[in-house]
């Protein structure tokens, strides 16, 4: 007998939002039943996204966790607020609620590679042998996490991005799309990295990063998260 599935919610309600319904949809609909939607957009106070209702603003998880007897939370928050991303999967946990990962059927994972929890791995991603990814990560389509690849809590990776092998990335950072990283190389913590850029060298921590080869365009960011 299959079992109940569990009441799951999402906090946020648009672009990254929607893709996490499509993949529980798509890959998870014996699993987890989608209650609706926190959001702190009064724009989308009441309203339906994706036949999904917006139940209340954030601050009303505790609340709503009851009422609606939630034991599941997913982040549909982009990385324009890796802060925000920060804070509430601290708050989730707090509250003892669960965060799953989810990882879309046409993923790759190797069995011999460590995923952490609130993980998202969209389409075609591949993640292989030896890699290790931490918590509250997201990695977008077709991206390879090559083996010995380190990527540190509340990461956040463009589609495209190839990491080749040995590279760490610390917290709180994110990798634009299309992005190439050679091997044994390190990533700071609060960087940003444009799209497209190519590493071939060590990133500091708190910096903002561009072009080919990436250079450093801005070192404003330490310690911002």
């Amino acid at each position: 007998m299959t079992p109940p599935a569990k009441n799951l919610v999402i906090l946020g309600a648009r672009q990254h939002a929607k893709v996490l319904v499509a993949i529980i949809r798509e890959c998870y609909p014996q699993e987890f039943r989608i209650v609706g939607y926190l959001d702190d957009d009064p724009a989308l106070a009441e309203s339906c996204v994706l036949d999904l209702p917006v139940l209340g603003t954030i601050e009303d998880l505790e609340k709503i966790s009851q009422i609606h007897n939630i034991t599941h939370v997913v982040l549909g928050i982009s990385n324009r607020f890796l802060k925000l991303r920060h804070d509430l999967f601290n708050r989730v946990k707090k509250l003892g609620l669960a965060l799953p990962s989810l990882i879309h059927k046409t993923a790759f994972v190797s069995p011999f590679a460590d995923i952490g929890e609130g993980v998202v791995l969209n389409p075609g991603v591949v993640v292989n042998a030896f890699a290790k990814i931490g918590n509250n990560v997201v990695v977008y389509s077709n991206s390879t996490i090559e083996h010995e690849t380190c990527l540190g809590n509340n990461v956040y990776i463009g589609p495209g991005v190839n990491f080749t092998s040995n590279t760490s990335v610390g917290e709180n950072t994110f990798i634009g799309a299309g992005s190439k990283i050679i091997p044994d190389i390190k990533i700071g913590s609060n960087v940003i990295v444009g799209a497209g850029s190519v590493i071939i060298a060590d990133i500091p921590e708190g910096t903002t990063v561009a072009g080919v080869p990436a250079k450093i365009i801005n070192s404003s960011r330490k310690s911002k998260i």
